[in-house]
């Protein structure tokens, strides 16, 4: 009896440890965050160095992802509020959604057919060396919101997103 109750707490915290890992972020808030450079789907070079005096909200997600789809226009509505928006520290904010995919293929047909075309895109392929490795991204969706530092100012909701960036916000 003992030996099922002991491996009933195993068991347990092994659950409990797995969460932990799977939620746990790579970097704390106020952390340089990992540049990287990527072809955006439109062809255009990405630097995320070259991006500092804004914001930039990254969005790890996958075409694959049933929770990332429904996410979406809640994304879109955090872009088109703070599209033409001043801040008192920076000049814009820029969204940029990295997908987590395997091949290429359909990617930008998926782009088109949902009219995602308020956001940067980047295809990262899964693998060691990729942007999400770099970042830490266990699952998706994962968002980032880096302040015009270069440094990670959240990591997780977009409710979270949208409260740092209204604080910043210039109230006409």
């Amino acid at each position: 009896m003992d030996y099922k109750i002991i491996i009933f707490f195993v068991v347990i915290l092994s659950f409990l440890g797995y969460q932990y890992y799977m939620q746990k972020p790579k970097f704390v808030n106020g952390e340089n965050a990992p540049d990287f450079s990527s072809e955006l789907l439109s062809g255009d070079n990405f630097k995320l160095s070259d991006q500092k005096g804004k914001y930039v909200l990254i969005d790890f997600w996958g075409t694959w992802c049933p929770s990332c789809k429904a996410e979406m226009p809640i994304l879109k509505k955090v872009a088109e509020d703070f599209q033409n928006v001043k801040f008192d520290n920076a000049s814009e904010l820029v969204v940029l959604g990295i997908a987590l995919e395997k091949k290429p293929d359909g990617f930008k047909d998926f782009v088109e057919k949902n009219d995602l075309h308020w956001m940067k895109h980047i295809i990262d392929f899964i693998g060691e060396g990729s942007i999400s490795s770099s970042f830490g991204v266990k699952s998706v969706p994962t968002k980032y919101l880096i302040n015009p530092k270069g440094q990670i100012m959240s990591y997780g909701s977009l409710s979270t997103v949208r409260k740092l960036l209204e604080e910043h916000r210039i109230k006409n």
